[in-house]
């Protein structure tokens, strides 16, 4: 049977925002393999041997990597390993999933390095906003094809994010207006 790390790999203020999709992407792998999610916050990484597939969830911000994502990385390099497939759900709080696209090119370079197979990525952007509206049934719709993939160790290069530019920042305008009179309150 495939056994599965997730890793959820976020600073820790934006795991609240990945937290949802790696539930989802759990339950869907859930019913066909061995699955474990854990944090980046305490992980003991001797074990990513013990595991066929890796997923690295983390959330980018100003199109970067996160540092507890690195530090993994870090920690990664100072082992023996064999080679895992690894996956990445990266999610991004702006519209364009194309601001994911500098993240999973460094994780595509760290795997090239240590010798993992690196299969691909599901990118969302607009997460904050997804995470609150009714789109988050079609992005389940893609969280299940990743989920797919990752069971039978395909490459998958997925992109979901709001419907359109001017949609999103309606509905985004009025998301802040309406926070911002909450706060003032």
């Amino acid at each position: 049977m495939n056994k599965v790390l997730i890793i959820s790999s976020s600073l820790r203020v934006a795991c609240r925002f990945v937290d949802p999709f790696v539930e989802k992407l759990e339950t869907f792998l859930n019913k066909k393999c061995y699955v474990d999610v854990r944090s980046a916050y305490g992980l003991d990484i001797s074990i990513i041997n013990d595991y066929d597939t890796i997923v690295f969830a983390f959330s980018n911000a100003s199109n970067m990597i996160p540092s507890s994502t690195l530090e993994i990385f870090d920690d990664i390099t100072h082992l023996t390993i064999s080679s895992q497939k690894v996956y990445t759900l990266i999610c991004n709080d702006e519209y364009e999933t194309d601001k994911c696209d500098y993240s999973e090119r460094v994780v595509e370079i760290f795997c090239d390095q240590v010798g993992f197979d690196y299969k691909g990525s599901l990118k969302i952007g607009a997460c904050l906003i997804i995470n609150k509206m009714q789109y988050k049934l079609v992005l389940t719709n893609y969280i299940k094809q990743f989920s797919t993939a990752i069971t039978t160790g395909k490459a998958v290069s997925l992109e979901f994010s709001y419907t359109s530019r001017s949609q999103f920042m309606k509905v985004a305008n009025k998301y802040w207006k309406k926070l911002i009179i909450k706060e003032a309150k």
